[in-house]
């Protein structure tokens, strides 16, 4: 399809049709009248592109918001020092060297949960 999907019926279909393929058909039915036909003929469209497709117009539709970096530096300056250091561990190094030296903080001090919290704090900030 040339025109990528930016209604709300559109990402919908795209997102079900994508990740739950089994169980698309059934749940685009669940649609109001006016949009399930238009929902359903494109996700009969994107169920036959192979799967790099797929995941490039997700990414595209769903993946890093525009401010990314701001709301990231944002939950880095209000985190408290073992968060941050978490948080930085759990960062990609091109995005880590971009934000300013802090004081060091052990990251074997870190435990297992601030560890899933840094890395949930980042998945939000990005999306």
């Amino acid at each position: 399809m040339s025109i990528p999907p930016s209604s709300f019926v559109e990402r919908v279909t795209l997102f079900v049709s994508s990740l739950h393929k089994a169980h698309a058909r059934a749940l685009l039915e669940g649609l109001a009248s006016p949009k399930r036909q238009a929902a359903l003929k494109l996700s009969q469209h994107i169920t036959r592109w192979d799967s790099a497709t797929r995941q490039a117009r997700l990414a595209r539709e769903f993946g890093a918001q525009r401010d990314a970096l701001e709301r990231l530096r944002r939950v880095f300056a209000s985190a408290p020092p073992q968060l941050r250091a978490a948080i930085s561990e759990h960062l990609p190094a091109p995005i880590r060297a971009t934000f300013s030296a802090r004081q060091p903080v052990s990251i074997a001090a870190c435990s297992l949960a601030l560890h899933s919290r840094a890395q949930r704090l980042i998945h939000e900030a990005v999306r």
